[in-house]
């Protein structure tokens, strides 16, 4: 189903709609590789792409990254994000036994601002979202992603929260996630570890929101905060991405937004799903916020069923692999997007 965006108040339609993410980063196509193929050392990271483990580097909760790359804690620099000489390959069907979607990602809410809508929204500001743990998969071998997210256009760097299952872990972990394309390089918060049945809280904020602070430079440049809240255990993880310096490529405007994006890899059967087939993951109480006007006060973007035909989530799933057929679907509505397997 095709879910329909209204903005409250004078903001309307005229956003324009595309999927993503895109294919290219900001120097060259991102060659894909299957699993199957992937060499030595690489690891599957959300977003449908492999780097390899070199490039990652692991943050303090509630660290910040500065433009420079560098780790701050408590206003003193811990450490520092380097450049990587490996390639990012963007993962692919398998050429040996098929086990997952074409590009890595099987199904997903997805939705994109650009310019020259009437109101001058011209990068998102605020992006949030509720869901809740499923059961553990039945079977041993697979890797799962569970996320919303934010993206500029070129694309540069993707902001994740996400609910993520490892083989190697046996259980659900919940981390933030910053990942850059062109360098190479990504960065994450150490796992936490969460219960099935848990409820969960995936934010993605500019600093005028939470903490207070100086929220977007003019150009949409803003810093932002990425975290993943456990309401039930009260556990967290959150990182702050800082970079409003406009020599810097890092943190170019948002524009694309994830209502729901699952991945999955090593899965061979419907059955190592969690829960089995069917089932279903909502995310829910979905709220996307622009600057509105010329970044003076903030307006609202609220999911209503009765608003204009634009702007609007849009769906998407990958040709399904599995055999037998998983009951594969995406339902989006106004405040919520469904992930059926």
């Amino acid at each position: 189903m095709r879910g329909y965006l209204k903005l409250t108040s004078l903001l309307s339609a005229a956003i324009a709609v595309t999927l993503w993410p895109v294919s290219l980063d900001a120097k060259a196509a991102i060659a894909q590789i299957s699993l199957d193929r992937m060499p030595a050392g690489y690891v599957v990271i959300p977003g449908g792409l492999a780097k390899h483990r070199s490039c990652g580097y692991t943050v303090p909760n509630g660290s910040q990254i500065d433009g420079n790359l560098d780790v701050i804690v408590a206003g003193k620099v811990v450490g520092h994000i380097p450049d990587c000489n490996y390639p990012t390959f963007k993962i692919t069907a398998p050429q040996a036994t098929p086990s997952f979607g074409s590009n890595g990602y099987d199904e997903a809410g997805r939705y994109r601002l650009t310019e020259g809508n009437p109101y001058n929204a011209q990068w998102v500001d605020r992006f949030t979202a509720n869901w809740t743990v499923p059961a553990l998969p039945p079977h041993a071998g697979q890797q799962m992603f569970y996320w919303i997210g934010l993206q500029d256009a070129t694309p540069i760097e993707v902001l994740q929260p996400v609910l993520q299952y490892y083989d190697s872990d046996g259980y659900w972990t919940i981390k933030a996630w910053w990942v850059a394309y062109d360098s190479n390089s990504y960065a994450a918060t150490a796992a936490v570890r969460v219960q099935p049945g848990d409820s969960l809280t995936g934010r993605l904020d500019t600093s005028r929101w939470y903490p207070p602070g100086p929220g977007c430079a003019t150009d949409g440049r803003c810093t932002w905060g990425i975290s993943l809240m456990d309401n039930t255990s009260g556990a967290g993880v959150g990182i702050t991405v800082l970079s409003q310096n406009p020599s810097y490529h890092y943190n170019q405007p948002m524009v694309f937004a994830a209502s729901g994006v699952l991945e999955y890899y090593y899965v061979t059967a419907c059955s190592s799903l969690p829960g089995g087939s069917p089932g279903s993951l909502a995310f829910s109480n979905l709220a996307l916020y622009v600057p509105y006007p010329n970044n003076n006060y903030f307006q609202l973007m609220t999911f209503n069923q009765t608003g204009t035909t634009e702007p609007y989530w849009t769906s998407s799933t990958d040709p399904n692999p599995l055999s037998p057929s998983c009951s594969w679907g995406v339902d989006t509505y106004p405040t919520q997007t469904i992930i059926h397997w």
